[in-house]
């Protein structure tokens, strides 16, 4: 599957513009995420959620993290005011499905994708993989949304 998209030549991250406004979005999330203190996974992902939240202004972000068998949990979430919930929703293996049950009509994922050492005796690292994708920051709408490239690039 291919998507395309027209994008403002202001947009393109390639340009001074376009690089700048990422840079700039991104420096209060980074900062936040920098000076938490280490050792909670829990509060990582509901800052990820908040900042994510704070910068798009989706309906819903979470973040979905995928276990060695293929099933996935959401770790975090975050919604406006009179959304129920991601876990309280039934989920669907069809991606049509998903998105009606979740009542959006427009959204975002972003791949965490986490580094491995390569090393046969790295629990995080599949044997021979550098990298390995760990899970998704997933963004709803309920109604359509664009988000420019410079946005998307900083998220």
């Amino acid at each position: 599957m291919v998507d395309f998209e027209p994008i403002k030549p202001s947009e393109v991250p390639t340009t001074a513009t376009g690089a700048l406004q990422s840079y700039k979005l991104t420096a209060k999330p980074t900062a936040k995420l920098k000076s938490l203190p280490g050792g909670s996974m829990r509060r990582l992902c509901n800052t990820v959620v908040e900042e994510v939240f704070e910068l798009t202004g989706y309906d819903r972000v979470m973040v979905y993290r995928f276990h060695d068998d293929d099933h996935g949990e959401v770790l975090a979430e975050i919604t406006k005011r009179g959304l129920d919930p991601y876990p309280g929703l039934p989920s669907h293996g069809c991606p049509l499905q998903y998105m009606e049950t979740m009542n959006s009509i427009s959204s975002l994922v972003l791949a965490v994708v986490v580094n491995g050492s390569g090393k046969e005796d790295d629990d995080d690292a599949e044997p021979g993989r550098r990298n390995r994708l760990w899970g998704l920051v997933v963004c709803h709408n309920q109604s359509p949304r664009f988000v420019p490239f410079p946005l998307r690039y900083a998220c």
